[in-house]
């Protein structure tokens, strides 16, 4: 079923990234600035925004490094990844893996990178590197509390695990008992939040601050910033990636020939 990818993966990535990079942006101005950024930019305003504090920006900079970064890498390692799903299922099935001269084929490995990173976690950290630098720090806070739930379900089951030596929830299984690529590839889901606090903290300006409008603010933006995402890639995403493992690993007429990756 080589069909199942519609639109091309990098293509459905990139579009999702330019809507509700700029839908999130002109959505947070009219908010909490009561302006549309792309109208005042037109008008070219004559007081520019209160530039954000050097760290600020560096924290900003430092999201879009390693958002670079988590998708090169995650590209790199995309087919001996999607061997190795090949490999787990066909375990899962109790049948032979592929021998190593003959490994699993896999279509379209790298499309799964690609999909993936419409992930609401991946698309924060890329808002990180947005909203900080252009002093939308709030922006950046309501991406952080969109993903908050899961993110923190991370501490609540690394805690478990130092106490008890159990998982509670089973998130933590990327960090523990996975590869080094899962491992490496995973971790931003600990210090991301923390991360966006602090930035948030730097940020504020104690003078001007009303805390019941801003929380009001963050939780407005995040609704509507959690509607996007999901309306966006619903539509740009396919329901599945189909992995082809090769002839050789079919070994009764019961081992399925293709399968979902999810």
């Amino acid at each position: 079923d080589q069909a199942a990818v519609h639109v091309p993966s990098v293509v459905a990535c990139l579009i999702h990234y330019a809507v509700i990079i700029f839908l999130s942006i002109i959505i947070h101005d009219i908010i909490v600035r009561g302006e549309c950024s792309l109208m005042t930019f037109l008008r070219r305003r004559q007081h520019a925004p209160k530039s954000p504090p050097s760290t600020v920006i560096g924290i900003g900079l430092f999201f879009g490094v390693y958002s670079l970064w988590l998708l090169v890498y995650r590209l790199s390692r995309a087919v001996s990844n999607a061997e190795v799903a090949a490999r787990k299922r066909e375990n899962d099935l109790r049948q032979p893996a592929p021998s190593k001269d003959k490994p699993a084929r896999i279509y379209h490995p790298r499309a799964i990178v690609w999909y993936e990173m419409m992930w609401l976690c991946n698309m924060t950290l890329v808002m990180g590197a947005v909203a900080l630098p252009t002093n939308r720090h709030l922006l950046a806070c309501s991406y952080g509390l969109t993903v908050a739930i899961d993110q923190i379900l991370w501490y609540v089951d690394g805690l478990a695990y130092l106490t008890t030596g159990k998982l509670l929830v089973g998130v933590f299984r990327h960090i523990f008992g996975t590869s080094r690529y899962h491992q490496l590839s995973s971790l931003h889901h600990i210090w991301t939040l923390p991360l966006l606090a602090w930035a948030a903290a730097l940020s504020i300006d104690e003078s001007e601050i009303n805390y019941t409008m801003r929380y009001f603010q963050i939780w407005l933006l995040s609704l509507s910033v959690m509607t996007l995402n999901v309306l966006s890639s619903r539509i740009l995403s396919n329901r599945r990636i189909v992995v082809q493992l090769s002839s050789s690993s079919a070994v009764s007429t019961r081992t399925p020939s293709t399968f979902s990756h999810y």
